[in-house]
């Protein structure tokens, strides 16, 4: 089982108001530990108390900031291959246009089923439809390549072939940085598990020093439900509200309708 498994099956609607309730679940747990202890000798814990708390609650703001960075990163190079698709498949329609009929119509059909079948593909329904509708119509693609290079044994046809080469092979990568490089499991199993200790010990401490329940335990889980909810949205293309701009795709798609 691959380790991004479990994760990905949990609905994003579902990890914010989960996070609020266990960061406040685990704050008054620890606030009824700390309560109950004897009051003999709090002065001079307070101040060990204080600097294991700081300690523990660095740490998971350290876990959050790394796995929001390793989250926005792969935002980004999802991004970044978009531009590479577009520009890919752009250069590969253009040197159709060096190629003998029929295969250049041919291609130039395909590639715009192609571009339709790319655009916005992170967030469709039928994702492993469209996946194998591409890899069909990339093999079609190669076989117009190949009859046209056939007839064509120039260094123009060459550079065509070279086009549509790199243009399938960006399929791969994409599909690669869309699907299925996201965060493991095991980061955020140790994300949840270090935000609960932490929260719980700052309930403890807010116990031990016996300064009631603070209202600001709601403005603290509300803040750690954001980051991890932004976490997940980031983590997820196409499914919640951090979305890859397709306005390069529809832009070419526009641009080449007409020709």
């Amino acid at each position: 089982m691959p380790d991004t498994a479990f994760m990905n099956d949990v609905p994003l609607w579902i990890i914010f108001p989960a996070t609020c309730i266990i960061v406040m679940a685990f704050w008054e747990v620890g606030y009824r530990f700390g309560h109950k202890l004897p009051f003999k000798g709090i002065k001079d814990s307070e101040q060990s108390v204080t600097t294991l708390v700081s300690i523990i609650v660095g740490l998971v703001a350290f876990l959050l900031a790394f796995t929001f960075n390793m989250a926005s990163q792969r935002f980004q190079d999802r991004r970044d291959i978009l531009v590479e698709d577009v520009n890919a498949i752009g250069t590969a329609y253009l040197r159709t246009d060096t190629i003998s009929e029929p295969e250049r119509s041919n291609i130039k059909e395909l590639l715009r089923e192609y571009i339709d079948n790319r655009l916005n593909i992170a967030a469709s329904e039928d994702i492993d439809q469209r996946i194998r509708r591409a890899g069909e119509i990339q093999e079609e693609l190669w076989r117009q390549t190949a009859l046209a290079t056939e007839k064509d044994r120039s260094p123009v046809a060459a550079l065509f072939e070279d086009a549509m080469n790199n243009m399938i092979d960006l399929h791969t990568k994409r599909v690669t940085n869309f699907l299925k490089h996201h965060i493991p499991d095991s980061i955020w199993i140790a994300l949840f598990a270090l935000t609960a200790l932490g929260i719980a010990a700052m309930g403890y401490q807010n116990g031990l020093l016996d300064h009631g329940r603070s209202p600001a335990v709601f403005i603290v889980s509300l803040m750690f439900a954001i980051v991890i909810f932004m976490i997940a949205d980031l983590d997820r293309p196409g499914h919640g509200l951090i979305t890859v701009d397709q306005q390069a795709m529809t832009d070419l798609k526009n641009s080449i309708s007409d020709k």
